[in-house]
């Protein structure tokens, strides 16, 4: 059994410590898989319109960010996070790390709209 020492358990749980990045590339895995599978066709059958015009910018962002923890080991790139659109605080080279005002600002800002796919 591995014994934690105080200073590493709050490290840990520090802001920018390694279980916040760690719950941070979790959840964006996660909210992104539910995206796809649950709620965008969701909003498409309640629409009656393909799953390809369904658009979020948030859901964008997410996907970046995404992109960026799977694919570039949870670092900024222009490609991936460079094209968020209403989370634009990265720089190329960051962390990819949300905070509490990182969710929230999601939350306010969170719209779905219905589009044609030459839309996106």
């Amino acid at each position: 059994m591995r014994l934690w020492r105080k200073s590493q358990i709050e490290g840990a749980a520090a802001t920018d410590g390694w279980l916040q990045e760690w719950l941070t590339h979790a959840w964006l895995a996660l909210m992104f898989a539910r995206w796809e599978a649950h709620y965008r066709p969701a909003f498409a059958d309640a629409n009656g319109v393909d799953q390809k015009e369904v658009h979020s910018d948030v859901i964008g962002d997410i996907r970046n960010l995404r992109n960026g923890v799977i694919h570039h080991r949870g670092i900024a790139t222009a490609k991936n996070t460079g094209r968020c659109k209403v989370l634009t605080k990265f720089s190329v080279g960051d962390k990819v790390l949300l905070r509490p005002e990182d969710v929230r600002l999601m939350r306010d800002a969170m719209q779905v709209r219905i589009a044609p796919e030459t839309d996106a």
